[in-house]
């Protein structure tokens, strides 16, 4: 995984860093710190197929506003030669992350949604170079 790159497409990504223990880059139990509209957050992948599926657990967060929290996405071909993206997400909110569950959702849904609409661009723009 290109992690310093998911800032040139993800949607309010500032910082993208591989921190995972010697020999485990790449694969399950790998890490990352990231930086997305000023929340930092660690994040260890849980599941991990290349090119096709991964799955991470947020372990500790700027703003703890849920117990757990994991997200997963799926990439399938379809048909016509693109790819579908299956996006899921579930989290345990603390008392505040409870009263402000729509909006994390939301929020989450979003930036997601911006990102992976741009990805196509992003990919014509690094190829031609």
């Amino acid at each position: 995984m290109d992690h310093p790159r998911w800032v040139d497409w993800y949607e309010g990504m500032t910082s993208c860093e591989d921190t995972s223990p010697p020999g485990k880059e790449g694969q399950v139990g790998s890490r990352r710190r990231v930086s997305v509209n000023g929340l930092e957050a660690q994040e260890e992948f849980i599941a991990l197929v290349p090119e096709k599926f991964w799955a991470f657990s947020v372990f500790e967060s700027s703003a703890p506003l849920c117990h757990q929290w994991v997200e997963r996405l799926v990439l399938e071909p379809t048909e016509t030669g693109g790819t579908r993206i299956i996006y899921e997400a579930g989290l345990d909110p603390r008392w505040l992350g409870k009263v402000l569950r729509p909006t994390i959702v939301k929020a989450t849904q979003d930036a997601w949604r911006k990102s992976l609409g741009g990805l196509d661009a992003y990919i014509e723009r690094i190829q031609q170079k």
